[in-house]
């Protein structure tokens, strides 16, 4: 085989190689980029359906509900969004998360959906 063949085949694997890379950099890249709508979209049935007329906790009662829940349990933070309608994320002591419906106190659950698993995978 000659030089020029040698030259040819590694300059073909190496840029082949180095292409992969990039772009499954980009692409991880862009995933990430939207991780917070993704998210948003991965937990749309967190989201509250209120009655009308019917006002959301705050946070004090969001608290209150989740110690009852929770025996033992201690909240060391929660999280309201701006829109009423998204679930408040309640911190346990022992660092785990519940999402909690803002209208009626309700366990919604600790969001470990599949895209959530896949975008840490991602991360």
């Amino acid at each position: 085989m000659s030089v020029r063949k040698v030259i040819l085949w590694t300059h073909l694997a190496v840029g082949v190689g180095g292409g992969l890379i990039i772009l499954s950099m980009a692409l991880s890249g862009v995933i990430l980029t939207y991780e917070a709508q993704i998210n948003q979209w991965a937990l749309r049935e967190y989201r509250a359906q209120p009655r009308p007329g019917e006002l959301p906790l705050g946070a004090d009662g969001i608290v209150a509900r989740v110690e009852d829940r929770q025996p033992g349990a201690s909240v060391s933070s929660v999280l309201l969004k701006r829109d009423s309608l998204e679930p408040a994320i309640v911190r346990l002591g022992n660092r785990r998360s519940l999402y909690v419906d803002r209208f009626t106190g309700d366990e919604l659950g600790d969001g470990n959906t599949r895209t959530r698993r896949f975008l840490r995978a991602v991360m």
